[in-house]
């Protein structure tokens, strides 16, 4: 029936950029694609027993998890701009409650394209690690309403000099936001 959803997981050495178009090249055109930089990735159990891989830099590692349309009836990816400037200068000008109004408001512009019930319908979350805005995040789909589903996810990592992360929504490589996927699951 075909892929529906590709997640991919790219060690920060490698360009984004370069391995979205090389894998969007392989896929049909109504497969998404959504991948992310990260700091380490998680394997099968080896000889060391641990199911974290070492992240030594210039690793050049990607991995790639494939959904078929089998069980994903439908999806939908959301792109929130994070208003982060101010933080990742170190000098706060925005409270709390502006910074997670400013990000509500860029999700009350989303209009999901199908009913969303936690019955049959999750949100992956990916957040640019560096922003530090992942509870601003949650907290505004949260206080939106419109996500009555469960948020499975995290952070984009890179590499340890903290000054870059990436996520890829199956258009752009983006830098200082949140990528949220819908997935509604066949019954």
């Amino acid at each position: 029936q075909g892929v529906h959803l590709v997640l991919g997981f790219v060690s920060p050495d490698l360009s984004l950029d370069a391995i979205a178009s090389t894998i969007k090249q392989e896929l049909p055109p109504s497969a998404k694609l959504v991948m992310m930089t990260t700091s380490g990735e998680l394997c099968r159990v080896s000889s060391d027993k641990t199911l974290y891989r070492p992240a030594p830099e210039n690793r050049g590692k990607i991995l790639l998890q494939a959904f078929g349309n089998r069980i994903i009836e439908n999806s939908a990816i959301m792109s929130l701009p994070i208003p982060n400037e101010d933080l990742r200068s170190g000098n706060v000008t925005m409270t709390v409650n502006e910074r997670m109004e400013a990000i509500k408001a860029s999700v009350m512009k989303f209009k999901p394209p199908f009913r969303i019930s936690a019955n049959h319908t999750f949100a992956l979350v990916y957040v640019d690690g560096v922003s530090n805005c992942e509870t601003f995040v949650l907290h505004a789909l949260y206080e939106s309403g419109l996500f009555p589903c469960p948020f499975i996810g995290g952070s984009a990592g890179g590499l340890m000099d903290f000054a870059h992360t990436y996520i890829y929504d199956n258009k752009n490589t983006l830098e200082n936001h949140a990528v949220i996927t819908l997935v509604r699951l066949k019954n």
